[in-house]
């Protein structure tokens, strides 16, 4: 069941130009995301999904088109406001996880958390990932899925309207994608009873494991009339 709507996306255009080529990544997007439920961008490589999660994420500015979460226009804002955006409500799993490597698990997750309105404790949030007993541990002593699991502690702690992700054919995001969401949006986890559960959004060229693992699946290179959604059973 989707919850309250927290963004709503329309018409949304991104062109990419250098010299006198033009790509156009998106075209007149429409899409709206409601908190607790997974979405899963599915195409090929090209397709914008990347270039859809960052003008999600405000980490770009699209050039045509509006982005609205919670009744306030992201694409009016300036750049101050927009890194308070990322700061409090977005949590971002990058395809390389970003770790600081001078940082351990535990001090990866505190310092996205700083700046957070009410954070879970790093502790709590590496202990959801399996990695309480990995926590005080420098990313080069992790393995590449204790990695993988840091960063998506890193990302739920904060406690995210948006959770954003990107998959790729060389790890398999969804084997670790599932149950921490599925421990955010579950109302029985006591965890994370406080506050509305997030909308979740990745982007994946894999379909098969993505619509059998997402709530809904939509192509972001198509036009809203010929978006395909798919439910699971």
């Amino acid at each position: 069941m989707r919850g309250e709507k927290t963004h709503s996306v329309r018409g949304l255009t991104r062109i990419y130009r250098t010299g006198s080529d033009e790509v156009h990544a998106l075209r007149g997007v429409d899409l709206e995301l409601c908190s607790g439920e997974l979405v899963a961008l599915l195409g090929p490589s090209g397709s914008g999904k990347s270039t859809l999660l960052n003008l999600l994420g405000g980490i770009d500015r699209p050039d045509g088109g509006e982005i609205w979460f919670r009744g306030a226009e992201l694409t009016r804002f300036d750049d101050r406001a927009l890194a308070r955006y990322r700061r409090r409500h977005v949590g971002f799993v990058f395809q390389s996880y970003n770790l600081i490597p001078s940082l351990t698990a535990r001090e990866n997750v505190e310092l996205a958390c700083a700046g957070a309105e009410a954070p879970v404790a790093a502790a709590d949030a590496l202990e959801l990932v399996g990695l309480r007993a990995r926590m005080d541990h420098f990313p080069g002593q992790l393995s590449g899925g204790e990695q993988q699991r840091a960063a998506v502690a890193r990302a739920i702690a904060k406690r995210p309207d948006l959770l954003r992700s990107w998959s790729s054919s060389s790890a398999a995001a969804w084997t670790w994608a599932r149950p921490p969401c599925s421990s955010l949006t579950m109302p029985r986890s006591r965890r994370w009873r406080t506050g509305s559960s997030p909308s979740s959004t990745a982007a994946s060229p894999k379909l098969a494991a993505t619509r059998r693992a997402a709530r809904r699946a939509t192509f972001p290179g198509e036009r809203p009339s010929e978006r395909a959604a798919d439910s699971p059973a």
